[in-house]
């Protein structure tokens, strides 16, 4: 009996060896098609790595640009405003700073020089207090040159009011 079974084990051995090392052949295959896709999507994906940290490095650069850009137009205004203010003063002309920040730098010298560079030497404080101790300069009747005449500061929020139907 043990010589009829070893002869049996050893027959189906024989007709299983082909079996098994075809499902071995299939089973490595399936990992080598697997092994390859998680190559080609490791190759995508670092090729998009690489692009966006080109863009990024692009992105970078224009942001330095734009910031020494900028900070050489803002030297460049803040020494023309230094010197229109010079100017202004060497003139006799007073240069008032009660606007804030930088419209106030920029605004500052034409606010203050705008009646005499138009002629009219009474309106040196359109917009501030009225000259000649309180009366109206140059004669001029009632709500011109003050606060709330022509140049005034005021001037906008009445014309803000009037639009909407207010005054």
């Amino acid at each position: 009996m043990y010589a009829g079974a070893g002869a049996r084990a050893g027959n189906m051995a024989s007709t299983r060896a082909p079996d098994l090392l075809s499902q071995i052949q299939k089973e490595f295959e399936s990992v080598a098609h697997t092994t390859q896709m998680y190559k080609a999507e490791r190759d995508d994906i670092e090729r998009k790595l690489e692009h966006q940290l080109t863009e990024l490095n692009n992105l970078q650069m224009a942001l330095s640009d734009l910031e020494r850009n900028h900070l050489g137009m803002k030297k460049t205004y803040e020494e023309e405003i230094l010197r229109l203010r010079r100017q202004i003063e060497s003139a006799g002309g007073t240069v008032q700073s009660g606007l804030s920040g930088a419209l106030g730098a920029a605004l500052a010298p034409q606010i203050d020089t705008l009646p005499q560079a138009v002629g009219l030497p009474g309106f040196a404080n359109i917009g501030g207090a009225a000259p000649n101790n309180g009366q109206h300069p140059a004669g001029l009747p009632e709500g011109l040159g003050g606060p709330n005449g022509p140049g005034g500061m005021g001037m906008g929020m009445l014309a803000m009011q009037a639009a909407q139907g207010g005054a």
